[in-house]
């Protein structure tokens, strides 16, 4: 028997965004966090929306929840973020994160590897689609 995340679920929406503080260079270690997914949650598409600066890197993934493991990079890898222009970047079929079930609530986050040039006024945005019932 399908579960009802693999087939008829609900799709919902969430988005989250971030303005980085003018004169902030989030630096090598930032954690930004963005929205949390519920328990049950399954993720069948997500969006990262990078600025456009000149130097710049970021794992996005999800921490820690005391069922499921810490996953830095599980939606986007920083290899695929560098974000040495401004980028628009769709979930694939690679990711960890692609079809995911989180088995608790969850805290979706960007660690920051490098953001080394000011971006002050720019966003970081997150946009997840996922099922839950």
């Amino acid at each position: 028997k399908l579960d009802v995340s693999e087939s008829y679920g609900r799709v919902r929406r969430a988005y989250d965004e971030y303005t980085i503080p003018t004169g902030d260079e989030l630096g090598t270690s930032a954690i930004v966090q963005f929205m949390k997914l519920p328990k049950g949650a399954r993720i069948v598409d997500a969006r990262w929306v990078g600025p456009n600066i000149t130097a710049g890197a970021a794992n996005i993934g999800w921490a820690a929840n005391g069922v499921d493991d810490a996953d830095a990079d599980g939606l986007f890898a920083a290899a695929v973020t560098a974000m040495s222009a401004a980028k628009d970047l769709k979930l694939t079929a690679v990711a960890t994160g692609y079809n995911k079930k989180f088995g608790a609530e969850t805290q979706l986050q960007a660690a920051i590897s490098t953001l080394t040039d000011d971006g002050g006024g720019e966003k970081l945005a997150l946009e997840v689609f996922y099922i839950v019932d």
